[in-house]
């Protein structure tokens, strides 16, 4: 059985397809992805997740080197680095385009978690509109 996102056709099981049609829990979620993650790996055709023009921000020169991605509803919304210090983690984010404040809230959930998860504080900064259509 086939469905329809976004003009692109996928196959999936009639199950899978009713479940597809569906919004996921968390589908709204921001999430700080390393820059070797499934969500874009995975994937030959990875236009489901990223838009086309956004391609050279995620793999500069189409050199195999993938950044850390922020995704927010399953699409790549910017990207993000990080410096650790001793007691601190800074991260900085570059979206492609304005985030919404609760996008923005969102990422900054997911930074603390990481900051957590490092057991070390961790400070945001974000830079809105870095894509190619704000050049």
């Amino acid at each position: 059985m086939g469905a329809v996102t976004d003009g692109t056709t996928t196959w999936h099981g009639s199950a899978d397809v009713l479940a597809h049609e569906r919004p996921l829990p968390g589908a709204r979620a921001i999430h700080a992805l390393p820059g070797f993650d499934e969500n874009l790996l995975g994937y030959a055709d990875r236009s489901a997740a990223l838009a086309a023009g956004y391609s050279q921000l995620i793999v500069p020169g189409n050199n195999g080197m993938f950044k850390a991605t922020v995704v927010a509803g399953g699409r790549v919304v910017g990207t993000w680095t990080r410096t650790e210090k001793p007691s601190s983690i800074q991260v900085k984010a570059e979206s492609f385009e304005n985030l919404t404040k609760s996008h923005e809230a969102g990422l900054a959930r997911a930074i603390a978690r990481y900051g957590r998860f490092k057991q070390k504080r961790a400070e945001l900064r974000v830079s809105n509109g870095s894509g190619p259509a704000s050049r």
